[in-house]
């Protein structure tokens, strides 16, 4: 409570700009502006998708605009502060699926470590922290681990995602999994070729059923925005 204050007070004495539209003050707990952070809503129904190995996937928004550019800060920004916006979120769409609320363990789709060190941390992980937190499913932090570095997957086929991620995921403890309904949290869902993979593993493992979660998937039908999104993806990539 105090810190917050603090913070605020701050906030108030030498605003920070919102890093999404450049332009306005960023609130606190938030660090984006009002309009910005009141851009992020979700579609009423949620966004779902069909994936293999998977009962079903759960998207809260579509990654074009600025919930892209939220989720870009996140995963490659360093900014951590981005989680209080997605929190929020997170909340609210999860408060209307109870399909999602049937898994009885939180799995993140894990990075590997050479990328884990660079970045500082596994954005993921801390989606699936979120998710925990609101609908009470305890996670498995080293259920699935990745073994082997790949290739960035950005603006390439789904049949070469596949092919990059073969035998690249582990899951070391199977006895804590078997039976188990899971869900898998990651941060995007764009042709599906890495939680289809992971939730290949997870069965494998003995997994009674998968289920997915991200905060934002990318809008497939729509061509002539993937290429927008995957430019501004490289752009991104190239900063860290």
């Amino acid at each position: 409570m105090i810190l917050d204050c603090v913070y605020s007070g701050i906030n108030i004495l030498i605003p920070s700009i919102c890093p999404v539209c450049g332009r306005h003050p960023a609130v606190h707990p938030h660090p984006v502006c009002r309009s910005c952070a009141g851009a992020l809503q979700s579609p009423a129904s949620g966004i779902r998708t069909t994936a293999v190995n998977l009962r079903a996937v759960w998207s809260c928004c579509w990654y074009h605009g600025k919930s892209a550019e939220c989720v870009r800060l996140l995963k490659y920004g360093g900014k951590r502060k981005m989680m209080n916006v997605f929190n929020e979120m997170i909340g609210s769409f999860l408060a209307g699926k109870p399909d999602l609320d049937a898994a009885e363990l939180i799995i993140p789709v894990p990075v590997h470590w050479s990328r884990l060190h660079g970045r500082g941390y596994n954005q993921a992980l801390l989606i699936a922290r979120s998710v925990s937190e609101t609908a009470s499913i305890p996670i498995s932090r080293n259920g699935l681990i990745k073994i082997r570095n790949t290739p960035p997957q950005a603006g390439i086929t789904k049949k070469r995602r596949i092919r990059n991620l073969k035998d690249s995921f582990l899951a070391p403890d199977r006895l804590s999994l078997v039976g188990k309904s899971v869900l898998l949290v990651d941060d995007v869902i764009t042709t599906g070729a890495t939680m289809e993979t992971c939730a290949a593993e997870l069965l494998k493992a003995g997994v009674r059923e998968v289920l997915g979660f991200t905060i934002a998937k990318t809008p497939l039908s729509q061509r002539t925005e993937n290429r927008k999104q995957r430019t501004e993806d490289r752009k991104w990539k190239k900063r860290i």
